[in-house]
């Protein structure tokens, strides 16, 4: 442990942890009695949102991880074959992999975005 001026540091976190229990939830004891049924019904939920928070957190992230992934894919295979963005057989073939690759919002996503960018080149063409 590192000493400061006499008091250990996992002490002083200890102090801190313990005047902020204090001083922000000191009804706790008076409301959720120990060993109660209302505490463990309180802890069992605050438990529940904290998982359910958590797992909003990881789904987003596995989302923008598969959509991240996907346009790699697209990307990949356009320099692989060697063509512009603005071939269509070869973005059909590639819609046909996301199509199997990803989830529905991520399809929709890319689908809408290669549809914009056809429009787009196309108009530039005109």
């Amino acid at each position: 442990m590192f000493n400061l001026q006499g008091i250990d540091i996992s002490e002083q976190r200890i102090q801190n942890v313990k005047r902020h229990y204090e001083s922000k939830h000191s009804d706790y004891n008076t409301k959720y009695p120990a060993r109660s049924t209302e505490r463990q019904k309180r802890v069992d939920f605050l438990k529940t949102e904290l998982r359910r928070q958590q797992t909003i957190f990881s789904k987003a992230h596995t989302v923008q991880k598969k959509a991240f992934v996907a346009s790699l894919k697209v990307a990949w295979t356009l320099c692989k074959h060697k063509k512009p963005f603005s071939d269509v057989m070869l973005l059909r073939n590639v819609s046909l992999k996301l199509h199997l690759l990803c989830s529905v919002t991520i399809r929709n996503c890319m689908i809408q975005f290669v549809r914009n960018s056809m429009q787009f080149l196309l108009a530039g063409a005109l």
